[in-house]
């Protein structure tokens, strides 16, 4: 699989993405020069036995231990990793270890496509994103901070191969308990907050491929968030993106946004010349 920054952050941002256009997008641009670099693909044979322990404390009824074996790839094209960052196998490693945790995934065998995004346009911080294809109906995804090495995003895409109702549902904002009850009980099935669930609510709603979904953001007694994301179908567990990632989200939604305005704002300045009337001695706007 060819690794496509632009489609893997609409995937992993998505849900973020509701909160600014239900169709926003995210680009990366990639260097030639850096491109050149990675146009030999780099395997490594990894084997890690490495206990439950993720964002917070492990799920107490959670095997503590167990080995894996996969190989981590470095994609072509993908920037060059900055200085002072996690390894791509740490990366691999940490974002392999959320998905067995989270969805009970069999990672034997497995290869892992690993892209580095460095801080700008955008990821907010510096990220190790990795995805698994496992066939043409299911991938699995991740996203790592590259300077913390804490787990920012857990997910999977599943292609449902049959027609459903994709259209926004306008009933959900405002009913929505089912879900809710959901996002609770899988919050304290994972450990996904450290503390008690002080505020739980609706976020957003869209579809991946032909699977709808829905987003509930919660918030502990401390602050600390995550928003999940769940089918609109089946209401299998598709997303888990934890704190950092909720604190990131709200950053590229501001820059969006601010971003969009200034954009606007120039668009309105360039339309129109601001011309001075010598014999009347005033500033008059013309029309360009």
């Amino acid at each position: 699989m060819k690794f496509n920054v632009s489609d893997f952050k609409k995937e992993v941002f998505g849900a973020a993405a509701i909160i600014m256009s239900f169709s926003a997008a995210l680009y990366a641009a990639v260097p030639a020069i850096e491109a050149a670099e990675f146009s030999k693909v780099e395997y490594v044979d990894t084997q890690h036995s490495f206990a439950q322990n993720t964002q917070y404390e492990t799920n107490k009824n959670s095997n503590d231990n167990f080995e894996v074996n996969y190989k981590a790839v470095m994609e072509e094209g993908s920037p060059l990793p900055d200085k002072g960052i996690i390894s791509m196998e740490e990366a691999a490693k940490i974002g392999v270890k959320d998905l067995i945790r989270i969805f009970n995934f069999d990672a034997k065998g497995k290869t892992v496509n690993m892209w580095y995004c460095p801080v700008g346009e955008t990821c907010v911080s510096a990220e190790w994103m990795g995805n698994i294809d496992i066939d043409k109906n299911i991938t699995y995804y991740f996203t790592v901070d590259a300077v913390t090495g804490k787990i920012s995003a857990t997910c999977r895409d599943i292609t449902l191969n049959k027609n459903v109702n994709k259209g926004f549902d306008e009933s959900l904002p405002n009913n929505c308990e089912e879900y809710k009850e959901l996002a609770k009980k899988t919050i304290k099935q994972y450990n996904i907050l450290p503390n008690d669930i002080k505020s739980i609510e609706y976020e957003g709603q869209g579809y991946v491929n032909d699977n709808p979904d829905i987003q509930i953001k919660a918030m502990d007694i401390d602050g600390n968030e995550t928003q999940l994301s769940f089918s609109r179908d089946d209401k299998r567990l598709l997303q888990v993106c934890y704190d950092n990632w909720v604190k990131d989200a709200y950053i590229l939604e501001e820059k969006m946004l601010n971003d969009d305005f200034s954009s606007d704002t120039e668009a309105e300045i360039a339309e129109y010349d601001i011309l001075f009337d010598e014999e009347k001695g005033e500033f008059y706007v013309k029309e360009k």
